[in-house]
């Protein structure tokens, strides 16, 4: 799938007019960039430090560490294998159970889910403009509706679970996908306390308000700005997000390229300009995100080649995980 993206991105390019288009970037735009992705890592790091504060008072900073590590390993290894590196280094760390520290990440991933999908929502319906989305409204708020439900489910889960008959006897008739509940709810533990639920849900959503600010800069340092304002600079970050879902090659090149190219040709910037411009945000993220997931990773006493070993069977790493 990422030949066949990736050829659909090259095909008729002008090499030329993408080369050009980097003539106002500056090493200063380049920091401001890494900058904003460095904030991205530490505002996730310390999400996920309060989401497994109810099982283990675990260092910001080593949290911090493990998600840039996940991250990272996520850019290098096939399958998304990175959630599954950080869990088992985060266990080993933290001395939690695996399935315990796994629930956490499942609860984060849904929680990103459901804030960029609001994100979305109100961006198209607002501030993308796209003007065929406002045929839409009803389905908009209907799915911003489904959203909201999405996180309260995540909150009550272990009550639904308990109280509710439909659930408890779906849980029941499909055991694994009631143990998958019972896993989410014990992750979702923090979501319980008011406060700290306010809190974590305000982070994952400044997380992506952070991200889009990062595309947003890129525009300004190529130049193209004024067609790409801070709302379609939302857009962009939810199309990108989109994009990486797709089964890709480590790193998503190609389905990121390409999804954000054909967004940024509806607003009538140049074909060229915009694969420039998706390349250059792609190669800048990946850099920062990947240099420093490899420095945390080798600085923990692990590597690429022991974590590949440790995930697919192979000989265990020393920092073994505890178990249920």
């Amino acid at each position: 799938m990422s030949a066949g993206l990736l050829f659909l991105v090259f095909r008729q390019l002008d090499f030329k007019s993408v080369a050009g288009a980097y003539a106002h970037v500056t090493a200063v735009h380049v920091i401001v960039l890494a900058l904003a992705v460095m904030l991205d890592l530490t505002v996730r790091g310390i999400r996920w430090k309060l989401l497994v504060s109810p099982c283990v008072k675990a260092p910001a900073f080593t949290m911090i560490k493990l998600e840039t590590i996940g991250l990272a390993l996520n850019n290098v290894l096939p399958l998304r294998l990175g959630e599954l590196a950080r869990t088992t280094i985060g266990a080993g760390v933290l001395k939690v159970p695996f399935t315990t520290l796994l629930s956490t990440i499942v609860v984060e991933r849904a929680l990103d889910t459901i804030s960029l999908g609001t994100i979305f929502i109100l961006t198209a319906r607002f501030g993308s403009g796209i003007e065929w989305v406002k045929k839409y409204d009803a389905a908009v708020w209907t799915l911003l509706g489904v959203m909201l439900v999405g996180i309260a489910a995540l909150i009550f889960m272990d009550v639904l679970l308990e109280r509710n008959p439909v659930v408890r006897g779906l849980a029941q008739r499909f055991p694994r996908l009631g143990g998958l509940a019972r896993k989410i709810a014990v992750g979702a533990e923090a979501l319980r306390i008011p406060r700290l639920a306010a809190v974590i849900v305000l982070m994952g959503l400044g997380l992506w308000f952070v991200n889009a600010f990062g595309y947003y800069w890129g525009a300004r340092a190529m130049g193209i700005q004024p067609p790409v304002s801070y709302g379609r600079a939302l857009m962009i970050l939810c199309t990108s997000a989109l994009a990486v879902s797709l089964p890709s090659m480590p790193g998503y090149f190609g389905a990121f390229e390409l999804a954000i190219q054909r967004i940024m040709m509806t607003w009538g910037v140049d074909k060229d300009i915009s694969f420039a411009y998706a390349a250059f945000m792609h190669i800048n993220i990946y850099i920062v995100m990947t240099l420093l997931g490899m420095i945390f990773l080798y600085q923990m006493g692990h590597s690429i080649e022991s974590m590949w070993r440790n995930l697919t069977g192979g000989k265990k790493d020393e920092c073994s995980v505890k178990k249920d």
